[in-house]
């Protein structure tokens, strides 16, 4: 059985959309688990009338990605067997109808690994949406993670049908319930709404137990527009890119920042923040230049 865990706030056309590519799935041994983070659009009430064979939990209004996702997995931990797995996915994405079923051959016959979709443009398939990190080996920033992928690659041009990688981010994300009972829930207190899947999935790979993995052949719509604010997908507005480091609901957020920094790459968080925030800003200042 693969639970699959959705936190929600508003946008249920979305979030309807994203229910109806799970049940065009060709692989049907799923239960969707969704939280409801105080939506004001009648989320609630319309997936428990619509689709009532959806566990639907109730959020506080104050969960974010973290702590909604987290309501869902509790609910799987509560009743899964030991053989089964959770699926994180964001309801601003749609699937591709093979995509459960291949990651799931997939981690069975790598013994139980966790492994992403590639997540792609809604509006142009061929381009890939980076979810997957890898070590730069290099020195200074020997553990710094960086993209496996750039920002709108071809994925036609990827040869390999997998890649093995350090973390991932959590749109399609195939993780078996032991993992989280081995290393515990996503970090809620430090990292609310960005940067927990990777932190996550980073930590179950330093226990050397358990394989991360990205599948070329999997593929995740992402609907990237609807990202947080001063991103590489939104216009290159200076007071939205600095507001974006103040907000939580950037990935720019810095405290979030911080907090991940000091989790992942003790005791050199101070180095690696600063690189991290020198490379967001430099990325900035070039989409800039690029849009004159």
């Amino acid at each position: 059985m693969i639970y699959i865990c959705i936190p929600v706030f508003n946008r249920l056309n979305y979030t309807i959309k994203c229910i109806e590519s799970i049940k065009s799935q060709t692989y049907s041994n799923y239960k969707i688990v969704i939280c409801d983070d105080a939506s004001t659009d009648q989320t609630f009430n319309y997936i428990q009338s619509n689709y009532p064979e959806i566990i639907v939990l109730k959020g506080n209004g104050n969960l974010w990605w973290t702590g909604g996702t987290n309501v869902c997995v509790e609910y799987a931990l509560s009743v899964a067997n030991d053989t089964d797995y959770i699926f994180t996915i964001n309801n601003d994405t749609e699937m591709e109808p093979n995509a459960l079923e291949i990651i799931l051959n997939f981690s069975e016959q790598k013994k139980g690994c966790i492994v992403g979709c590639v997540n792609v443009f809604f509006n142009d398939r061929d381009k890939i949406e980076p979810s997957a990190f890898v070590k730069k080996n290099t020195f200074p920033f020997s553990l710094y993670h960086d993209f496996l992928n750039r920002w709108g690659d071809n994925l036609h041009k990827i040869k390999n049908e997998f890649a093995e990688v350090d973390s991932l981010s959590g749109k399609g994300v195939l993780i078996p319930i032991k993992v989280f009972k081995k290393i515990g829930l996503y970090n809620f207190e430090k990292l609310p709404h960005y940067h927990a899947d990777t932190e996550f999935t980073r930590r179950a790979k330093i226990t050397g137990k358990y394989g991360i993995f990205i599948n070329y052949k999997a593929k995740v719509f992402s609907h990237q527009e609807l990202s947080g604010i001063g991103q590489r997908n939104t216009e290159p507005k200076i007071k939205e890119f600095f507001h974006s480091f103040f907000t939580i609901k950037s990935a720019n957020h810095f405290k979030t920042l911080k907090n991940r920094a000091q989790l992942i790459y003790q005791p050199y968080w101070r180095t690696y923040l600063f690189f991290n925030v020198l490379k967001i800003i430099l990325g900035f200042i070039k989409r800039k230049i690029y849009e004159r």
